[in-house]
């Protein structure tokens, strides 16, 4: 669950119960999600060349099906049959190639992680995530705003989900704010940015923040 820190500040009280409420929620979707698959692995049967696959991504914590092919010696198959057993995500940049465990990614409060430029959320797809992202969010997001969080372009997908009336949008002069098509939350997204005068700096130094903090991989 995703709650911008600059929303709105005019009871700080307020503020810090929602944080507090929607860390909570967003640390038991998180929880529940690892839970399991934790128990899938208790009653699952890998074969040596399925295990080998798992040891392999844990040590790696990153790879492309093409790498694991050639490392392990494997058909596509088999590597699909060990990642459904155990768990996965797939980048939502690079066209979906990489692949990283279920229990590897260590997600910040927006859901995502990175293995250097490797991205991945929790909501999986990047559709799910700009979805999720905007829908959640308590002002909306412009296309630079979500593009910096996101650490990619996100203008085409923005006007693909409108289109598809999947997400709203309005305007604040000559600037485009995407929010959620549910009308309560649209609302009150809209009158938070009102407030906010149209900017979120504050927000994008916390995503530039929570996107270094949460950044994995070799120096």
């Amino acid at each position: 669950m995703i709650v911008f820190y600059d929303c709105c500040n005019r009871d700080n009280r307020l503020i810090d119960y929602l944080l507090d409420f929607y860390g909570v929620v967003y640390y038991i979707k998180k929880q529940i999600t690892i839970y399991y698959y934790i128990l899938r692995q208790v009653n699952m049967k890998l074969s040596f060349k399925e295990k080998s696959i798992i040891d392999f991504l844990q040590t790696e914590k990153v790879s492309t099906k093409n790498k694991i092919y050639q490392v392990i010696d494997v058909s596509s198959r088999t590597v699909d049959r060990a990642l459904s057993k155990y768990g996965y995500y797939t980048s939502y940049n690079f066209n979906a190639s990489y692949y990283t465990l279920i229990d590897i990614p260590n997600f910040d409060i927006y859901g995502l992680w990175s293995f250097n430029d490797i991205r991945f959320s929790i909501n999986k797809t990047l559709t799910q995530t700009v979805v999720s992202l905007v829908s959640e969010s308590e002002s909306g997001y412009t296309n630079i705003e979500l593009s910096r969080l996101l650490g990619i372009e996100t203008k085409i997908i923005l006007s693909r989900l409108c289109t598809r009336n999947k997400i709203s949008k309005f305007t604040i002069g000559h600037q485009a704010i995407y929010v959620s098509i549910d009308q309560s939350q649209n609302a009150t997204q809209q009158e938070c940015r009102k407030h906010q005068g149209g900017s979120r700096n504050e927000t994008q130094n916390k995503a530039r923040e929570s996107e270094s903090f949460c950044r994995t991989g070799p120096e």
